[in-house]
């Protein structure tokens, strides 16, 4: 539930949508919902990347 709940502050929040009346979440991700985002997709980058280059130098071979 909290997964959903970052993304869609991260997409209010990237589009200027955000409602001043709702209370700062006390979670830090939910306080900084754009740079969670890009620290995952960094994290799944680093993970992925080496990973298909020794698959594809593995099937080239």
């Amino acid at each position: 539930m909290l997964e959903s709940q970052w993304f869609a502050t991260t997409v209010r929040q990237l589009f200027g949508n955000t409602n001043p009346a709702i209370p700062v979440p006390e979670v830090w991700s939910m306080q900084h919902p754009v740079l969670y985002t890009l620290i995952w997709v960094v994290i799944i980058l680093l993970v992925f990347v080496p990973l298909s280059i020794s698959q594809y130098r593995r099937a080239s071979a």
